[in-house]
């Protein structure tokens, strides 16, 4: 858990950096970052994740997330196969916006590899109303399932189980 206190001696534009050590992504191939965050008040600034495969000479945007976010946690996802089989640093990056009235917080960050199965086209009868099951196997140890109904939407984790009905809508 971290956060960004926002009040004096703190002025606009200040920056809050929090840097990981090294990752070893060569023996991933869907490589995964989760986060949680909060981001509230009137007058807030941003939020970045940057990644290194220099170990930190130069630095890529991964996401940026700006203003007002509501007074709840949120949880963001992004993949990172595109750095499968390298070395990689984290960087969030929290920028002060202008006045003290609005701080942003991290929590619960999770590296991890993805295991992806893509059941777009056995799942395309399912446009309105139905059940799917969902079951891994041949993957190791399962701990849950996060499963998105639709790109964009919402992530729901299934924990401590290796199969599930899903009801369209009702998860």
């Amino acid at each position: 858990y971290m956060y960004i206190e926002t009040s004096y001696p703190r002025v606009n534009g200040d920056e809050a950096w929090l840097e990981s050590d090294c990752f070893d992504f060569n023996s991933l191939i869907n490589p995964t970052i989760d986060f949680d965050y909060h981001m509230y008040g009137a007058s807030m600034g941003s939020l970045e994740l940057l990644i290194s495969i220099n170990n930190g000479v130069t630095w890529t945007m991964l996401r940026t997330l700006s203003g007002n976010q509501g007074n709840t946690w949120n949880t963001q996802t992004l993949d990172l196969s595109a750095y499968a089989g390298q070395a990689v640093k984290f960087r969030f990056k929290g920028t002060r916006g202008t006045s003290y009235t609005a701080d942003a917080t991290i929590d619960n960050i999770k590296i991890y590899e993805a295991c992806m199965i893509d059941a777009t086209s056995s799942l395309s009868a399912l446009c309105s109303a139905g059940t799917v099951a969902l079951s891994l196997s041949g993957h190791g140890v399962v701990s849950s399932i996060h499963w998105q109904e639709s790109p964009g939407g919402a992530f729901t984790d299934i924990v401590g189980a290796t199969s599930v009905n899903y009801t369209r809508g009702t998860l």
